[in-house]
């Protein structure tokens, strides 16, 4: 299979290829590890092919009785802290974590190659998902976007986001405390989606995560890719209690409903959007950015929804406030595990500016000041199942402007809780916090050619509408001929 062949193609596209018999699953891993090979160099999202997979795979190309899994075949890669497999490193982004080996498989592993997936490699990811809003460590360097070599490919999933925008894989695994799914989606072109808490296991070292805002799921290519994969993974792991109802009709049939010709919304009231364009603090939003969103609702008036300028309300500096803290205080925790489980001391050399300084916040606080950090949480929470009750979508902006690499390296030192962070995550956080489902979806392009994402949000376990209206949009608003100049199909 050649490589370029192999990029024209999204995961449900390479799997029907092999359930055909057109080509193996060896065949589709080999074209992934050269793909990588011809691109990471330039990018330096991939941080380990797994080689030793491709010995014994399947070389089979005659077409089975019994079709498989949906993904058979399809390459994946695994963001580098979080969804682990037993004896494969993952090292956090961290100098403290060098050599780490994994002692387990997560139960979102095992889902994942349930359905199909070869997990292939591992991509990088800032120190612990935590200190920068680049993809970028003292471990393993700086990720870049293939759009432009300039540009950052975001955090802290910017590994999978480069990964998934060049063409070397169609789906990775990715991950969001505060964004880090949506975030390099919005920037390097591509779908990211944050589900509701509660969806997706995060077993089992972390089952029972107590701030309740980190979500793992995947970037894809395509909104169906998105859908069809929630379909095989969500729900509880072994031993789990903790899950949220799944619907009667599965995420890819919504998806191919809309793509047959059916309404975003079913019946007879009309889809409520609320639409914001406006900055939650003092950032200002580019207009590239604010066009992107009016051309995003405009597209969905066209489809008869009704439109209002609105957004949810809540106390914005409050909730960096508490974001900062209780995330502070769990990236604390994390460290310390992370040490003990090494066997040394904790060594702060190991660790970067603006992780220590997290660090010293989250260690001056007193059990009262977190506790109250949670309770913040869930005034937000309210607030905006409130909202919810008189619209059935939100959009808004992913970010509020693009940032090449100059600026991040001044960011990198800079403190979290700044507007310059909030560059990057004031549109994001608040439904990590809130719970509530997010997808970015990659609409647009600015006046320098980089992709613009819009975000999406719906109702607390509503992702069956996000997923139609994504493919509404990705038919009105089509981004999948849309490639950059470092991209799998060009070689």
């Amino acid at each position: 299979m050649k490589v370029s062949d192999y990029a024209q193609h999204d995961a449900l596209g390479l799997a029907k290829l092999v359930r055909d018999g057109q080509v193996s699953p060896k065949e589709v891993a080999l074209a992934a590890t050269q793909a990588i090979e011809a691109l990471n160099p330039m990018l330096n999202g991939v941080l380990e092919v797994f080689y030793d997979k491709l010995e014994g795979m399947d070389d089979a190309v005659k077409p089975r009785e019994d079709p498989g899994p949906v993904f058979k075949g399809v390459p994946m890669l695994l963001k580098d802290i979080g969804a682990s497999e037993a004896g494969r490193k993952q090292e956090m982004g961290s100098l403290l974590c060098r050599g780490r080996v994994a002692k387990e498989t997560s139960f979102l592993t095992e889902k994942f190659q349930t359905a199909g997936l070869n997990t292939l490699g591992r991509t990088a990811l800032p120190e612990f998902g935590l200190a920068s809003a680049n993809t970028v460590s003292n471990l393993h360097g700086t990720t870049v976007n293939p759009w432009n070599l300039n540009y950052m490919s975001g955090a802290s999933s910017g590994g999978a986001g480069a990964s998934v925008a060049s063409g070397m894989v169609p789906v990775a695994h990715a991950s969001d405390i505060g964004g880090s799914t949506r975030h390099p989606a919005g920037i390097c072109g591509v779908v990211g989606l944050k589900a509701s808490r509660g969806r997706i296991t995060q077993g089992p070292s972390r089952s029972d995560f107590p701030l309740g805002t980190l979500n793992e799921f995947a970037i894809t290519r395509t909104v169906r890719d998105s859908a069809a994969l929630l379909d095989a993974i969500e729900g509880p792991g072994p031993r789990e209690a903790k899950s949220i109802e799944k619907p009667a009709q599965s995420y890819l049939q919504a998806v191919l409903d809309v793509q047959a010709g059916a309404p975003i919304l079913g019946g007879p009231n009309r889809l409520r959007v609320a639409v914001c364009d406006s900055s939650f603090c003092s950032v200002k939003v580019d207009q590239d950015v604010v066009n992107c969103v009016a051309d995003t609702a405009k597209t969905l008036e066209g489809m008869d929804a009704v439109l209002n300028d609105d957004r949810p309300q809540f106390d914005f500096e409050m909730l960096c406030e508490a974001d900062a803290l209780a995330v502070g205080t769990h990236g604390v925790l994390r460290v310390q595990k992370v040490a003990n489980e090494m066997g040394a001391p904790l060594d702060r050399s190991k660790i970067s500016p603006v992780l220590c300084k997290m660090m010293d916040a989250a260690e001056s606080r007193t059990a009262l000041e977190l506790y109250r950090a949670l309770d913040h949480y869930n005034e937000i929470r309210r607030d905006v199942n409130l909202f919810f009750d008189a619209y059935d979508l939100l959009v808004l902006p992913v970010i509020s402007c693009q940032t090449d690499l100059a600026e991040l390296h001044a960011l990198e030192v800079s403190d979290m809780t700044s507007d310059r962070w909030m560059h990057h995550y004031q549109y994001l956080v608040p439904f990590n916090i809130s719970g509530h489902p997010a997808i970015s979806v990659p609409v647009g392009v600015s006046r320098d050619g980089m992709p613009i994402g819009v975000q999406l949000v719906a109702k607390f376990g509503d992702e069956s509408l996000l997923f139609r209206a994504a493919a509404a949009l990705e038919i009105a608003m089509p981004w999948n001929e849309r490639v950059p100049p470092h991209h799998a199909s060009k070689l």
